[in-house]
């Protein structure tokens, strides 16, 4: 514990660090080299908690970061900057997140339990290209365990909004995509090629549904704000109103799993899981839901 409390007083430092840099390279377009120095110190210095700090890190970095972005000049220095303190900001917040998440916790060690080998799963989905970056994903797309009327949901959105679509080809049972033990699959690796290698999404919406949401019609999701800005989960929740669909943002739990755990990035990258009540799937219900999230994303990308 003694252990655990060193290393958080170690991020909220560095955290300190990387938000002074930002802000001094925002007024002057300079780089203070003995902030520079200060934050590599500190990196150092996180060696001496053992591999709780590292770990922690890790857990909320995704590994695009450290392979295809090379500090050539000062741009690509803050925007790793910026992507360091984004990831900060959830491990710091992560024991909030992890009383929410209440069937999965940030500690345990990542477990394959996988029973086929990769090249069978691969590519293990099914992309279909957008013309705005919005990013749409069905984690729970397959029977069994697949998520009843999400793919119906997802598909008409993305093709009412020209959004991207991602949709799994396999099972829940075989690999759960929303799970951390799928950061390397192919179809993982995909949302991070699209956000942080060639930028082409900026909004992703993770669509679930749920058997448990009786009081209301969805549940918005953004990690308690680590994964989306409030006002986007806002705009969500305004869009949903005006079809009479009664709607929660972290009301019942459904936070959001370890997609929007491992790649949002907030400002740049922000991604709302939407859970979606089954205790009524009749179509009249899912055309206002389909209606509303296509709203929302017209609305949301126009504002931008």
């Amino acid at each position: 514990m003694i252990a655990k409390r060193h290393a958080l007083i170690s991020f909220i430092k560095l955290y300190a660090d990387l938000s002074k840099l930002e802000a001094i390279y925002a007024k002057t377009k300079q780089i203070d080299p003995q902030i520079i120095k200060s934050i590599v110190s500190r990196l150092r210095r996180l060696n001496i908690h053992g591999s709780i700090s590292w770990r922690a890190l890790l857990l909320f970095t995704p590994l695009e970061i450290y392979i295809n972005n090379p500090i050539n000049d000062k741009k690509s220095l803050v925007q790793l900057v910026r992507i360091l303190r984004s990831s900060l900001e959830k491990v710091i917040l992560s024991k909030r997140i992890q009383v929410l998440i209440k069937n999965e916790t940030q500690a345990r060690s990542p477990k394959f339990e996988l029973y086929h080998n990769f090249e069978e799963l691969y590519p293990g989905y099914i992309f279909r290209p957008g013309e705005i970056p919005v990013l749409i994903t069905v984690p729970h797309a397959v029977q069994p365990l697949k998520d009843i009327g999400a793919v119906q949901i997802a598909t008409k959105v993305a093709e009412n909004t020209h959004s991207y679509l991602l949709l799994p080809t396999d099972s829940r049972v075989i690999m759960d995509y929303n799970r951390m033990t799928s950061r390397l699959t192919p179809f993982r690796r995909l949302i991070e090629i699209l956000t942080l290698r060639e930028k082409k999404v900026k909004l992703i919406l993770d669509i679930h549904t749920s058997p448990h949401l009786s009081h209301y019609d969805l549940e918005i999701g953004i990690l308690s704000g680590t994964s989306s800005r409030l006002k986007l989960a806002k705009l969500m929740a305004k869009a949903f109103d005006k079809k009479n669909l009664r709607v929660s943002i972290e009301k019942k739990g459904y936070v959001g799993g370890d997609i929007p755990r491992y790649h949002a990035f907030v400002p740049w990258v922000n991604i709302i899981q939407v859970e979606v009540g089954m205790n009524d799937l009749r179509q009249k219900r899912i055309r206002s839901i389909i209606s509303g999230l296509s709203e929302f994303i017209t609305v949301s990308y126009n504002s931008r």
